[in-house]
């Protein structure tokens, strides 16, 4: 009914906006596909808080994983067979879980939060801990394993 002035400008816009809010809602349930998951995390400054302890969690493309909390630990990260992101971490069980969109750069890995901060790994020098700097020295020996993504 176009004459009869149910598509106004005002009634177009509250129609797109529950079309949007049906659409989001809808794709929160679902798991990101890998390649989604990939985007969205690897190769950014990511900030988690699990079991009241504060991480900032970094993948590199390579599959190196680094963590940044409580202690700083190197581990490596994978995607598997059925589409999930999986942690491994010295002296712990590998960890797999799917990954959801939560809105805007807020993810759920598993019942953890976490938040997209950044887009880049500075490299070694600027880990903000003098311990991590110490723990990153080895890789050093292994080309392109802790260098920077960015200038």
């Amino acid at each position: 009914m176009l004459g009869g002035g149910l598509v106004g400008p005002r009634n177009l816009v509250l129609a797109l906006t529950c079309l949007v809010a049906a659409c989001s809602q809808s794709t929160l349930d679902q798991p990101l596909s890998p390649i989604a998951a990939r985007d969205a995390l690897v190769g950014r400054q990511i900030f988690a808080s699990e079991n009241g302890q504060d991480s900032y969690l970094y993948l590199r493309h390579n599959g190196i994983a680094m963590v940044n909390g409580p202690t700083v630990e190197f581990g490596q990260w994978r995607i598997n067979e059925a589409g999930e992101l999986c942690l491994l971490w010295r002296d712990r069980p590998e960890r797999c879980a799917s990954v959801y969109a939560a809105g805007g750069s807020h993810y759920r890995f598993g019942a953890t939060e976490v938040s997209v901060l950044g887009s880049c790994y500075r490299g070694p020098d600027r880990l903000s801990y003098p311990s991590a700097r110490a723990l990153a020295a080895p890789f050093a020996a292994y080309p392109g394993t802790l260098q920077p993504d960015c200038p």
